[in-house]
């Protein structure tokens, strides 16, 4: 075949695939702006906890020794200092990739030296007394990166374990660090290692046993061993840990079912009682008196008082270690562990990561785990907000047992309203030993601003139960209209929230269902349960006249009339073109809908997707119609329009922040965030754009 033939048969197909939906990219018409970080006057306001929150997992958390200082590192690439009464985020010291695994944290004696390991990577030494945080030296002698850290105490030792054996033993009294020789090798991967307190004896979880290496000779020697052939205890450990007089050792392990304790007060070690059920870590108090175990979730098939995404408390005594207290972990839905634990040096706090990349303390002051964030809705990390419809209150929910309605006219805003949750949703789906913490994670405003509903979504796979709430706000106070589960005793992953206009209807998003409940009754009744999506619906609204109902999930956005009995689809839409959505691979895949919003006037509809392109949707007649490609960002998490319809925001997965022109169907304005920012909202004066991050914090920008 001539090559001008070939050529024109090429383009054919192209322009063919394209005029078919075929998947290809966005043309680069669609760049917004260069994001840039939010200038100190387009951040008018903010409310909530800005800190305690990683991109991905947390991996490892420490204290410094001086207790006022958090390091956590996470699946993220990053490590981050929190201030340890308030988790007001210090620092952030990107140390890879956002893939990068950051295995392990770990302070040195006066607190002012941090050391971090990584995936596939060296060993850094940070100065933290200094802000920001400086890098000291980087240690490549660990071919595969390092799995485990410790500092000695007296500041002469570093200690790191990998998947090449060790352990390997830093002398840092020179410059640079160098490695001890002649140390003795284990078999196989030192998963764990801890200095003693007094900087005398290494623990090593050698792969089969816990060994205890004497580091007052040259070259360290091994002293004991423990736990060899220990029944249901196996190999892996997570977390070592001592208590402050080093008299007590623990060690969780990812596999074993026990965490096993031993006293090491006399000349042999000496096992004591386990503390029972499946972790991912444990730490004992200073004292020895108190251990904290970060507890595992597991699949539906498992049992429900076992694998429960839990933080648990036991005394240990010097008979049986007995459990005080244990509390579900404030996980987001789909995380199901807690996936480590420290104590604070002086024992009356506990700080937890969880597998959904929030890090968490906890007061045991009163040897009962309660949560460490104010219930005075200042310092909680919130999950959802929604402005009321004149603007003037903000509602916010999160990691609490309440709703907050804030003062959006004073400067800062005031708390107005705390709305508690009743004593009834409290309660677990059957009757558990043990408490249960709420998490509010979907808050929704009626039209006429007479009626506030919140949802909680269960976390994990912990076989609970979802909740509703719905309150009467006139007049105040506001008085509780309904309660009730819409999965019975299971949970339905509910993902979004939407009232009507009146407040007489409430279309609840999940996994795969679009469930329509009408609250114009005393009791509230299931109107209809719609098995229409293929994931969970992400997005869901009402029309400003309340007679249509939008749904989206990662494939498709469906329409229904709900002007009348049971809802009718009345449409399906689909965009004009296809794109892959970003990180998909080359062959790319049909577009995916991530999130929906109407105009005030319901004559606009903007709609994100995971192909990072935000889409202009004319609604003004029975089935909404594709106007215009507005821009292209990274996957959207959420999309607003302004009153008029004349303004457009999108906020994206990895913190990017949009705003554009309707009318000109540009991006003006792009800003960058730390995180994703999972809300977006316009309030009514549309010079103000709310945006909820997934810091736990809520930021109130100005809009130019």
């Amino acid at each position: 075949m001539k090559p001008c033939l070939l050529l024109l048969l090429i383009t054919l197909c192209a322009l063919t695939l394209a005029g078919c939906g075929g998947a290809g990219l966005p043309p680069a018409s669609l760049e917004p702006p260069a994001a840039q970080a939010p200038a100190p006057g387009d951040i008018l306001t903010s409310i909530g906890s800005p800190g305690g929150s990683h991109g991905a997992g947390v991996l490892c958390v420490a204290i410094n020794s001086a207790g006022t200082v958090i390091a956590s590192g996470g699946a993220d690439g990053t490590v981050r200092l929190w201030a340890a009464a308030t988790l007001r985020p210090l620092a952030r010291l990107a140390i890879g990739e956002p893939t990068t695994r950051i295995n392990a944290v770990a302070f040195n004696g006066d607190g002012k030296m941090l050391a971090t390991a990584q995936d596939a990577g060296p060993i850094r030494l940070w100065d933290v007394s200094v802000s920001p945080p400086k890098p000291v030296a980087e240690l490549k002698q660990i071919r595969f990166g390092a799995g485990s850290l410790s500092l000695s105490g007296d500041g002469k030792w570093l200690a790191a374990g990998g998947i090449d054996a060790g352990p390997h033993v830093f002398d840092l009294r020179v410059a640079p660090p160098q490695l001890v020789p002649n140390l003795p090798r284990i078999t196989g991967t030192a998963h764990s290692m801890l200095f003693s307190p007094d900087s005398r004896t290494l623990a090593v979880d050698s792969g089969f046993e816990i060994q205890l290496w004497d580091m007052t000779v040259t070259p360290p020697t091994l002293r004991a061993g423990l736990g060899k052939g220990g029944g249901d205890f196996r190999t892996g450990t997570l977390l070592l840990s001592f208590s402050k007089d080093g008299k007590t050792l623990s060690a969780a392990g990812n596999s074993g079912d026990t965490t096993r304790l031993w006293d090491l007060s006399g000349e042999k070690p000496v096992e004591k009682s386990p503390a029972n059920g499946r972790s991912y870590g444990a730490a004992l108090s200073p004292d020895g008196a108190l251990l904290a175990v970060a507890a595992s979730g597991g699949g539906r098939w498992h049992a429900r008082e076992t694998y429960l995404p839990r933080v648990r408390l036991f005394e240990v005594g010097e008979g049986k270690t007995l459990e005080l207290d244990a509390v579900e972990a404030y996980l987001a839905k789909n995380a199901s562990r807690v996936t480590t634990i420290a104590f604070s040096p002086d024992g009356h706090t506990v700080v937890s990561g969880g597998e959904d990349g929030a890090v968490e303390r906890w007061d045991v002051s009163t040897r009962r785990l309660r949560p460490g964030r104010g219930g005075d809705g200042t310092n909680i990390f919130i999950e959802a907000a929604a402005p009321s419809p004149d603007g003037r209150r903000l509602a916010v929910v999160g990691r609490s047992d309440s709703v907050f309605i804030w003062n959006l006219e004073t400067q800062p805003p005031s708390l107005e309203t705390k709305i508690t949750i009743p004593p009834s949703g409290l309660k677990p789906a059957a009757p558990l030993a043990y408490t249960t913490n709420l998490t509010l994670s979907r808050v929704a405003w009626s039209a006429d601003g007479k009626t506030l509903a919140a949802v909680r979504a269960h976390t994990g796979w912990s076989g609970g139960r979802d909740a509703v709430w719905v309150w009467n706000l006139a007049p105040a106070p506001p008085v509780l209209k309904a309660e009730f589960f819409p999965g019975g005793l299971q949970s339905v992953a509910a993902s979004s929230l939407a009232l009507s206009p009146d407040g007489t209807r409430l279309a609840l998003g999940t996994w795969p269902h679009v469930d329509f409940w009408n609250l114009a009754d005393t009791t509230p009744r299931q109107s209809a349960l719609l098995k229409a999506m293929t994931f969970e619906a992400q997005s869901i609204a009402f029309t400003p006249d309340g007679r249509t109902a939008l749904a989206c999930d990662e494939k498709t956005a469906k329409l229904w009339d709900v002007s009348s009995g049971a809802p009718t689809l009345r449409a399906e839409l689909s965009h004009r073109n296809q794109y892959q959505v970003l990180g998909s691979g080359p062959n790319g895949r049909p577009v995916q809908f991530s999130s929906v919003a109407y105009s005030a006037d319901g004559k606009t509809l903007v709609t994100g997707s995971w192909d990072g392109v935000v889409r202009l949707w004319d609604a003004s007649g029975t089935t909404p119609v594709e106007r215009a490609e507005l821009w292209k960002g990274w996957r959207v998490k959420s999309v607003a329009v302004s009153s008029d319809g004349r303004t457009v925001g999108s906020s994206a997965w990895n913190g990017q922040v949009i705003i554009g022109s309707a009318d000109t169907r540009k991006a003006t304005r792009s800003w960058q965030f730390d995180g994703a920012v999972n809300e977006l909202f316009f309030l009514p004066d549309n010079h103000r754009l709310v945006a909820v991050r997934s810091d736990g914090s809520v930021s109130v920008l100005r809009v130019p």
